[in-house]
């Protein structure tokens, strides 16, 4: 993505469309939360966008709820009463979204729009079952991070094959880390005087 300057003809443009936002329609608002998300324009009537999709949020194919909910997270409009709707539609669908799906919210929409206990235990619950899906390990373990901080109530309410889950999702990436980093040269340099030393 990229940001739009504040002075810019995007930036224009973009500010006049939310300036009319009664003439839109639900399709047109998702359309412009993406818009916009790529673009990173935040908007002062961006919540007015969230009260135009209130009755619209559960009509959505779950490919484009997921896309809704990670433009409000990203635009930091998920603290706002308008987002209330979003979050219990997400919540609600949560255990019907296929893998693919699943796997493509990100941390940051997970924190902002599950953030109800139950829904936050959900998430995890179900982040467990579709573990052949979950590829994106720096994700999850945001999540876990912040179930541990801000839930710690669910975090110990948790089973253990989730705990295990995630224990392994750490010590996979972990892992993956040790092996991109390149040689200390430093100690390749020693290993090499020592050997022609000998």
């Amino acid at each position: 993505s990229v940001q739009a300057g504040p002075f810019s003809a995007m930036q224009q443009l973009m500010s006049r469309v939310v300036e009319d936002l009664r003439d839109l329609k639900p399709q047109q608002c998702f359309f412009l939360l993406q818009a916009m998300s790529r673009l990173r324009i935040k908007h002062r009537k961006g919540p007015y966008i969230l009260q135009r999709m209130s009755l619209a949020w559960r009509t959505l194919p779950h490919k484009k709820l997921v896309k809704a909910a990670n433009a409000v997270a990203k635009l930091d409009l998920g603290g706002h009463l308008w987002a209330k709707p979003l979050k219990l539609a997400l919540a609600k669908t949560l255990p019907q979204l296929s893998g693919k799906h699943f796997s493509n919210l990100k941390a940051i929409t997970v924190m902002e729009l599950l953030d109800e206990p139950d829904a936050m235990r959900s998430y995890l619950e179900h982040a467990e079952q579709w573990r052949s899906h979950v590829r994106y390990s720096r994700h999850l373990q945001l999540v876990e991070v912040h179930a541990h901080l801000v839930h710690p109530d669910v975090w110990h309410s948790l089973g253990d094959n989730i705990k295990l889950f995630l224990q392994e999702v750490r010590s996979s990436a972990e892992e993956r880390a040790k092996e991109r980093q390149p040689a200390d040269p430093q100690r390749a340099g020693a290993g090499g005087a020592a050997d022609g030393g000998s």
